[in-house]
C-alpha cells in the first residue's frame, strides 16, 4: 500500500470518539445469545426510522462515543415510517431476501503493528444474522446468505471477496427482492485529490477497510457504488449496515438525514445531500 492514496496507516484505526462530524444448506455461523428478547427484537421491527437512529445515536452515547449515525437514501421516503428490511409489496412466491454479512477482527493480519484489531465484529454480525432471520425471515441457505468472516472458518473478508460479493449479488438480485449487506470493520476517508479544482463540498472518498488491506488496499464508495449498487435492477430493494467509523457519507447517495441537532419533537424529512452535509 502507497502513500498515494492519502492515507497515514499509523491513524488509520484509532477511534474517532471525540469527531461528531457520521446448493441449499445452511451457512455455517453459529447463532449469538442477544442482550435483548425476541419480544425486543420483534419491537424492533415496528419502531421507525427516524427513532431507529435516535436509539442507535442514544446507545452510542452512553458507552462514550461521539459518532453520529446518518441514514443515506437514493431517493425521499418518509423517516416516521416504520423501520423494514423488506419492501411492503415484497412476494414471497416471486421474490427472495438475500443477504451480505461482513465482519472484520483483522486478527489473523498478522503483528498488527498498526492496531488494527476488533474483537466484536464477529459477534456483531451473528447478532445482527439472528435478527434478519428471526425477524424479518431471511434465509440462511447458501446463495442467498453470504458469510465473510476472517475467523478461518468462513470465506475471508478481502478486497476480492468482498467486490465479487457484491458482484455477485448485483447479478442474481430480481425486480421485487429485498437485499441486506451489512459489514463491520474499519472505515476511514480518502483525499480525492489534492487540490479541489470542482469546489466539491466533500472532496473525500469514504472507504471499508477489508482484511487484507496491507496487500489489496481499500475499497472506497466509488467501486461498492459501481460493483453493488450500479449494476442492482430497478426495483430491487437494498439495506446497507455500515458498522465502523468516519464513513460519513458512504456511497454519496442523494438523500440523508443525521440525528446530528436532532431535536425529538421536530419533524423529520431526508434532505438532498448535494445541498447540505453533515
Amino acid at each position: 500500500m502507497t502513500q498515494s492514496e492519502f492515507v497515514n496507516p499509523e491513524n488509520l484505526f484509532e477511534d474517532d470518539d471525540e469527531d461528531d462530524s457520521g446448493a441449499h444448506e445452511p451457512v455455517g455461523l453459529p447463532s449469538k445469545s442477544f442482550d435483548m428478547s425476541l419480544p425486543d427484537m420483534t419491537q424492533m421491527s415496528t419502531i421507525s426510522w427516524a427513532n431507529l437512529l435516535r436509539k442507535m445515536n442514544a446507545e452510542i452515547n452512553s458507552i462514550g462515543y461521539a459518532q453520529v449515525p446518518t441514514i443515506t437514501a437514493s431517493r425521499r421516503f418518509d423517516l416516521d415510517g416504520p423501520f423494514s428490511l423488506v419492501p411492503a409489496d415484497f412476494d414471497p412466491t416471486k421474490n427472495k431476501k438475500r443477504s451480505l454479512l461482513i465482519g472484520c477482527n483483522y486478527s489473523t493480519h498478522g503483528d498488527d503493528s498498526y492496531g488494527a484489531e476488533i474483537k466484536a465484529s464477529h459477534d456483531d454480525v451473528r447478532s445482527v444474522k439472528d435478527f434478519i432471520v428471526n425477524v424479518h425471515g431471511f434465509p440462511e441457505t447458501r446463495g442467498l446468505m453470504t458469510v465473510l468472516l476472517d475467523d478461518g472458518d468462513h470465506q475471508a473478508p478481502t478486497h476480492k471477496n468482498i467486490t465479487e460479493a457484491f458482484k455477485a449479488l448485483s447479478e442474481q438480485s430480481q425486480p421485487g427482492d429485498a437485499v441486506f449487506v451489512q459489514f463491520v470493520g474499519h472505515g476511514g476517508r480518502i483525499l480525492d485529490s489534492i487540490i479541489n479544482s470542482n469546489g466539491d463540498e466533500n472532496p473525500y472518498d469514504e472507504l471499508l477497510v477489508p482484511s487484507d488491506y496491507s496487500d489489496s488496499g481499500y475499497i472506497r464508495d466509488t467501486l461498492i457504488f459501481k460493483t453493488l449498487l450500479a449494476p442492482m435492477r430497478k426495483g430491487v430493494s437494498i439495506t446497507m449496515l455500515i458498522d465502523c467509523c468516519d464513513t460519513g457519507m458512504v456511497m454519496d447517495l442523494p438523500y440523508s438525514w443525521s440525528t446530528k441537532d436532532d431535536k425529538p419533537e421536530s419533524k423529520v424529512r431526508v434532505i438532498d445531500s448535494t445541498i447540505c452535509r453533515w
